[in-house]
């Protein structure tokens, strides 16, 4: 059974995913042989990151991204990792050092790259729950203290859509 904080999370996703009007379809994507160990990530002036997949991967022909038919041959691995540039503007993502990168169970290798897929969100229609009381617009999109870390157990806010 869903607590409280769990059901309000739904449906704050639900509500984000179904109107969120977004810039789709960003992707960044860095070999770990290559000489540039970090994922430069911006969104420009007024507009905010929403990384919506990380992950590592294995490209047989090193094309340091997932190739076509990649996710059917199993050659990736979901990074877990909370990364704080969510919701700024622009940040940098620092690639594990060495030619490879982590072990990807599916296919048999060590990934060899690394890709960040992520949309820019106009920064005016980001609402942050414990400053906003009443939202009333269409679509935006709702952050809470500390995202995307854990909500601090104390805090105790209260928003109406």
């Amino acid at each position: 059974m869903m607590d409280r904080k769990q059901l309000i999370a739904s449906m704050l996703l639900f509500w984000i995913a179904a109107c969120m009007p977004l810039a789709s379809g960003l992707t960044k994507s860095a070999c770990f042989s290559g000489r540039n160990k970090t994922l430069d990530l911006d969104c420009g002036p007024g507009q905010l990151l929403h990384i919506t997949r990380a992950f590592y991967g294995f490209s047989p022909t090193d094309q340091c991204q997932l190739a076509a038919g990649g996710e059917a041959q199993g050659c990736t691995l979901d990074d877990r990792e909370r990364y704080g540039c969510i919701g700024q503007r622009a940040c940098s993502i620092n690639l594990p050092t060495g030619q490879w990168g982590v072990s990807v169970p599916e296919c048999g290798q060590r990934s060899n790259f690394y890709q960040v897929e992520y949309n820019c969100v106009r920064a005016d229609t980001v609402y942050h729950i414990c400053e906003n009381e009443r939202i009333t617009a269409q679509s935006g999109y709702i952050t809470t203290p500390g995202y995307p870390n854990n909500y601090h157990k104390q805090s105790k806010c209260n928003m109406t859509i």
